[in-house]
Order: C-alpha cells, then structure tokens, then sequence
C-alpha cells in the first residue's frame, strides 16, 4: 500500500511530465496545446456547439470562449448561429484549421511512437489501464466536496 507522500509525488511527477499540454504554445504553431484540443474535437465532430465545448472541456462558458475566440480570429475556426436553433454557436474548421490539425498529427504521432518504444510492448496496455484507473479515481474524488 502506498502512502500519501508517495501518491502526491506521484501526482507531481505525473504534472511535470504532461507539462507540454500547458505550454503556451505547442510545435512552433500560434496555439496552445489546449485550443490545438479544441480543433481536434471539432474535426472528429465535423461542427460542434459551444456548449458541448463546454462539456467536453469541463470549463465554465467563459473559459470556453477565451479559447476558442483567439482560434477563431487567427482564421482555424469558424463560429456561426446555428441553421437549427438561432440561440446555439456552431464551431466548424477553416481550411487552415483542418491543415493545421493534420500538421499537429503528424507532431504527436511521431511523439506517441517514441513514447509507446519506451514501455515494453508486452506492458503497454498493462500501463495504458492503469493510468486510465488511475485518472478516473483522481476525478471522481477530485468531484467529492471536501479537500478539493
């Protein structure tokens, strides 16, 4: 069993490590890991509401719209009233957004190779459910009133 000392190292550890997903910008590119997030979503979805945005990044409406306006003027995405609803924000990908997010993958493809060769390919899906195991308890105690 491990400590408390131990498990808040670990965490430590675990922020400085994924540190590259809070630098301002990522591979020479004028967005943040975050907002390059935000365009990936929107390219798996095709056009996303705002407000699933929301959601998705566990953010308040304002925090939201302090990502994405920069992404939007920058001409990656675009952001119209939706044909459905008139009250709802549609988020679709300029064609700069879509290259851009084919170039960031290219980047990340070549880290996650590099990253996957260092862990032993017997142990890779081993390591994989544990972070996974891991990260949910943190959320779902990180959710409970209390210390948090």
């Amino acid at each position: 069993m491990r400590n408390n000392q131990e498990l808040l190292s670990l965490l430590v550890d675990m922020a400085k490590a994924t540190r590259c997903c809070q630098q301002d910008s990522s591979y020479g590119e004028d967005i943040t890991f975050t907002q390059f997030y935000i365009i990936n979503l929107i390219a798996e979805q095709g056009t996303l509401r705002l407000t699933d945005l929301h959601a998705l990044l566990s953010v308040e409406k304002s925090t939201s719209t302090r990502l994405i306006d920069p992404i939007v003027q920058r001409g990656y995405v675009k952001k119209e009233k939706s044909a459905c609803d008139c009250r709802a924000i549609d988020l679709t990908l300029t064609e700069k957004g879509h290259e851009t997010n084919i170039e960031h993958w290219k980047c990340l493809n070549d880290f996650f190779n590099q990253l996957l060769a260092e862990i032993p390919e017997d142990k890779q899906e081993e390591v994989f459910s544990c972070v996974v195991l891991f990260l949910k308890a943190v959320k779902k105690v990180f959710n409970h009133p209390g210390c948090s």
